[in-house]
């Protein structure tokens, strides 16, 4: 025994030390989808396995297990890197000049002109922008599993589903000095640079006041405290099989389906509490095998292996796109390039570019290698986790008709004709440097078409994470009705800042029937 626990340790320690860090890979993207609440075999299948493989006093066969958790997520500067831009866990937002316009700013790690319009504004301003997302959340999750071998010897059926509370929150802090003034155009007038970054951002400002800086209120994509959402997270339901079912070792196979029952995405807020996983349908196969490595009835050890693939099916979501070649895009203020309007508000570009679109997050995997020590009404769980979900394909289902938005040069006057006239009919800007973000040989590229939209920004990449488990679990075998209490607890990290790094903790009470 003593060799094959060193063995999984020596494993379990390698794995460990290798993924310890998530690599920085991912920036300047527009959404993520966490691990789904449901999707958590060390929760699932610690303890309640002893309860349904004994069979001890079963008279109907069937095993109800209920599990209250509590989950968070740690290491928020790697998933503020995620959603701010050149992998900065904070970024630093500078007016620069905008007399000229003949260049696409570089200034700081942004131009503030960018989200707030000012076309002659005379003061210098600077504003910094931190992020330390994060999620938490909690519920009861229920597992339920009947043996069906009075129809057939070694049928069984399973169904899972938690009922979660999901709390995340961006945690955006702001710290600027200054007011915005008269000469700013700014309205209100004397108003702290910090208090106007944060408005932008949660979409209660706009300037209506002043006709050079119109500019409308954010509505997509807005970073706003906490948001929250309480759900059915997911019913998990599969068939499976005992290929094999001796005293020692049992190796089982099930056909599996997943009904969406939790919230989808609707790209209100940047970073969007999910309760299940997105709305998708999914089917898959389970495998089920454990072997008894040593010792005998009431006082053993064995090893069992344990993994769920679903293939998770496309479906509709609302999220927000970025523009290639623009770090933070979506937030940059665009004009309407087909208006003959003489004044005209300006639209942070979320607002037109948060889309209907076809997602389909493609397959997921959820393992566990477990070692479980019995002795004679306790047992102790301890094991692996490793988690993987693909790349996420998007296509957008609505339609964006080219050439209609442009980004908004920072010292575009919002009270002047944006196209140039000519015999009384608007036709294609001849001169965008004061118009377009840009210099005039360039400024075509802010001239926003299909080929400008960068879809990747609004995807889940790939995600593997890994985690170490323990359980500790007290049963009962005799009688009737046998029983069980347990607690345990999971910490996960992952290889790249495309998942989050959390930890959680949990309770169980089962019982045989």
């Amino acid at each position: 025994m003593n060799k094959h626990i060193k063995k999984l340790l020596c494993a379990l320690l390698a794995i460990s030390a290798t993924h310890l860090q998530a690599s920085n890979r991912y920036t300047n993207q527009t959404y993520l989808a966490p691990r789904p609440h449901g999707v958590n075999l060390p929760m699932e299948y610690t303890a309640f396995h002893e309860l349904f493989e004994r069979k001890v006093g079963h008279t109907f066969g069937g095993n109800l297990q209920v599990t209250g958790f509590y989950q968070g997520s740690t290491e928020s500067e790697d998933i503020a890197r995620y959603f701010l831009f050149n992998k900065k866990d904070s970024i630093t937002l500078t007016k620069a000049a905008v007399a000229a316009n003949t260049t696409i700013s570089t200034a700081a790690d942004l131009d503030l002109g960018y989200l707030i319009h000012e076309q002659a504004g005379a003061n210098a301003h600077s504003a910094k922008v931190t992020f330390r997302p994060q999620q938490q959340s909690y519920g009861v999750r229920f597992d339920y599993r009947q043996d069906l071998s009075k129809i057939m010897n070694g049928l069984y059926f399973y169904a899972n589903v938690p009922v979660v509370y999901v709390e995340n929150n961006v945690r955006i802090a702001v710290s600027a000095a200054g007011n915005y003034l008269v000469a700013d155009n700014v309205t209100p007038v004397d108003t702290p640079v910090k208090t106007v970054v944060e408005k932008f951002f949660n979409g209660t400002f706009e300037n209506t006041g002043a006709g050079n800086n119109h500019q409308a209120k954010l509505t997509n994509a807005r970073i706003s405290g906490k948001q929250r959402t309480t759900n059915l997270a997911d019913l998990d339901m599969g068939l499976g099989y005992h290929f094999w079912n001796k005293e020692r070792f049992a190796i089982a196979l099930a056909a599996a389906v997943t009904i969406p029952t939790g919230n989808k995405a609707e790209g209100v807020y940047l970073f969007e509490p999910l309760a299940g996983n997105g709305k998708h349908f999914a089917v898959g196969a389970d495998l089920d095998a454990h072997v008894r490595i040593w010792g005998r009835h009431d006082h053993n050890v064995k090893l069992a292996l344990v993994a769920k693939y679903r293939y998770l099916f496309e479906h509709i979501e609302r999220r927000t796109v970025g523009i290639k070649g623009r770090n933070w895009g979506q937030y940059h203020l665009l004009a309407t390039t087909n208006s003959p309007a003489a004044t005209q508000q300006l639209t942070p570009a979320a607002n037109v570019l948060t889309f209907n679109m076809d997602v389909t997050p493609g397959s997921q995997f959820d393992g566990v290698l477990n070692m479980c020590y019995n002795n004679c009404n306790f047992s102790v769980d301890l094991g692996y986790n490793l988690y993987y979900r693909e790349d996420e394909t998007v296509k957008l289902r609505d339609t964006f008709t080219d050439s209609i938005y442009a980004i908004a040069a920072r010292n575009f006057d919002t009270s002047a004709d944006f196209l140039v006239v000519a015999a009384g009919a608007p036709v294609t800007p001849i001169t965008p440097s004061n118009r377009i973000d840009g210099d005039v040989a360039n400024g075509a590229a802010s001239i926003l078409t299909n080929a400008s939209l960068d879809f990747d920004r609004a995807k889940t990449p790939s995600q593997t994470t890994h985690s170490l488990y323990g359980n500790l679990c007290y049963h009962v075998s005799q009688g009737s009705n046998p029983w069980l209490l347990a607690t345990g607890g999971k910490y996960e990290w992952p290889d790249q800042n495309s998942a989050l790094q959390q930890w959680s903790v949990w309770g169980k009470v089962g019982v045989g029937f």
